[in-house]
């Protein structure tokens, strides 16, 4: 099955990655909404950071965790300032 979109033609593997990116990005806005939501499983968000990095051709910083990678890199919030992050010294 080679499912077309935007002149593209995908895979059915490359259309249901494509699908796993972004609904764990849509499970990271409903915790961001609802406290009490679990988060996405561990698997999953390593899953969407390999798929996400993927796309961009760009490693992001190891130094990330999967979340805060898929929220910095989709622009759901901005990156910590420089030196301001959790492994920064005091």
């Amino acid at each position: 099955m080679r499912p077309g979109t935007r002149g593209e033609v995908l895979t059915a593997a490359d259309h249901l990655s494509a699908y796993v990116l972004e609904w764990t990005l849509h499970h990271l806005d409903l915790t961001a909404h609802v406290p009490d939501a679990p988060p996405p499983p561990p698997k999953t968000l390593a899953e969407a950071r390999a798929l996400l990095g993927g796309v961009t051709g760009e490693p992001f910083p190891a130094a990330l965790s999967d979340t805060d990678t898929l929220l910095v890199a989709t622009g759901r919030r901005l990156p910590d300032p420089p030196g301001s992050g959790p492994h920064s010294a005091p």
